[in-house]
C-alpha cells in the first residue's frame, strides 16, 4: 500500500512509540458459507519509520481469498485480495496526528471515515470448515527512529455455528418438540428425543 505521507507528521511525545492493534467484528458467530467481516484500528502514540501487519487465518477456514480494504479520506479506496496468511506494509499516515487544521491527539489509524475504518478485511467461511471456535492471529510490527523494532500480538476468535445452533437446526428442534408434545405420540416422543441426543453427540464430535 502507498507509503507516501506528504505533510503527515506526529507530535513529538518523546520516548519509545507504543501502538496496539484493535479489531471489531459485527458477526463473530457465522455459518459455513457466511461472510466474516472485521474492522480494525491502530491506537497509540510515537514516531515510527516503518510498519507492517500480518493476518494469520487458518487456510481451512477461508473459501477463496481474504479481501483487505484500505480507506483514507481524499484517496480512492484500495483493495487487496490474497490467500492467507497476509502481510501488508502499513502507510505511515496511520500513525500520525496531522489534520487539515493542525494537530490532533487522535491518530488517523483510530479514525473512521464515512462510517468505515481505515483498514478492514473480510472472507467467506469455507463450507468444509470445522464447526466451533477458531482463532485469527494479528501481529503488528513497527520500527522507531532509533531503528528499534516493536511488536504487538492480538488474537480474535470466530465461532462457526454447529448444526443445532443454526436457524435450520433450531427449526428442526422446535418441530420435534411440537410433534413430541402431541397426545398419543409418547412413543414417538421417546424416539425423537433419543435420535436428537444421538445427533447432538455426533455433531459435537466434529
Amino acid at each position: 500500500m502507498d507509503q507516501g505521507i506528504g505533510n503527515y507528521t506526529s507530535l513529538d511525545f518523546k520516548g519509545e512509540p507504543v501502538y496496539t492493534f484493535l479489531f471489531h467484528s459485527n458477526n463473530s458467530d457465522v455459518d459455513r458459507g457466511g461472510i466474516c467481516n472485521v474492522n480494525t484500528e491502530i491506537t497509540g502514540s510515537g514516531d515510527i519509520v516503518s510498519a507492517k501487519l500480518n493476518i494469520s487465518i487458518p487456510s481451512y477456514l477461508v473459501d477463496g481469498n481474504v479481501e483487505v480494504k484500505y480507506n483514507s479520506p481524499g484517496k480512492q479506496e484500495e483493495s487487496l485480495k490474497a490467500e492467507p496468511p497476509i502481510t501488508i506494509g502499513l502507510p505511515l499516515e496511520l500513525f500520525t496526528n496531522w489534520t487539515p487544521n493542525g494537530f490532533s491527539p487522535i491518530n488517523r489509524g483510530e479514525r473512521y471515515f464515512n462510517g468505515q475504518p481505515i483498514i478492514s478485511f473480510s472472507f467467506t467461511v469455507s463450507k468444509k470448515a470445522p464447526r466451533g471456535v477458531h482463532k485469527i492471529f494479528f501481529t503488528l510490527t513497527y520500527k522507531d527512529r532509533n531503528n528499534k523494532w516493536h511488536r504487538d500480538n492480538q488474537i480474535a476468535e470466530i465461532h462457526i455455528r454447529r448444526f443445532y445452533e443454526t436457524s435450520k437446526g433450531q427449526l428442526i428442534l422446535m418441530l420435534a418438540y411440537i410433534i413430541a408434545a402431541l397426545p398419543g405420540f409418547l412413543v414417538l416422543k421417546t424416539i425423537i428425543v433419543f435420535l436428537w441426543r444421538l445427533l447432538q453427540t455426533f455433531l459435537i464430535s466434529f
